[in-house]
């Protein structure tokens, strides 16, 4: 499956070899390993094509088929808001499905990061706040978190001041 990935990824895709043979080489990974890392790195990589190619509805509408989260996995949920973060797609999808990992893996502060990170792309700054700062309790000495929480008061302080 890994040289598969490679294959796809990086030979047919980055360096524009064929990128359409790269899709090809990463739905047979995706359709023979969907439940591995190589498997979901491979919808992942051919969602962000179809992004770039066909616009965010086909992105969000092959994500939405093809991607199964392993629940037991709380990184499996990070992946996806991550994911929908940097290609600013499915926000609100990735959102609910964010509450989801979050109930099953109440001590994952990574998740309560991830979904700051969707709340900031959706300017939707209290929200953002309140998320950061559930993730600084559960992580005090995480000091990014902390420049964080910083940043998202100062965000929802200058969004009331323009009201």
């Amino acid at each position: 499956p890994r040289a598969m990935l490679l294959l796809g990824k990086r030979v047919y895709m980055a360096q524009k070899v064929d990128p359409e043979a790269g899709v090809v080489v990463l739905e047979k990974l995706a359709v023979k390993y969907p439940n591995t890392y190589h498997g979901k790195e491979a919808i992942y990589t051919i969602a962000g094509y179809h992004k770039k190619k066909s616009g965010p509805e086909v992105c969000e509408k092959y994500l939405k088929d093809n991607l199964v989260i392993r629940k037991k996995d709380p990184m499996q949920y990070h992946r996806l808001a991550m994911f929908a973060v940097q290609y600013r797609v499915a926000l609100d999808w990735a959102s609910e499905l964010l509450k989801e990992g979050m109930e099953l893996h109440p001590r994952a502060h990574f998740l309560r990061k991830a979904m700051m990170d969707i709340r900031l792309r959706q300017k939707r700054y209290r929200e953002a706040l309140e998320a950061i700062r559930e993730a600084v309790r559960m992580a005090p000495k995480n000091g990014a978190y902390q420049k964080l929480l910083e940043t998202c008061r100062r965000l929802v302080k200058q969004g009331s001041k323009t009201r």
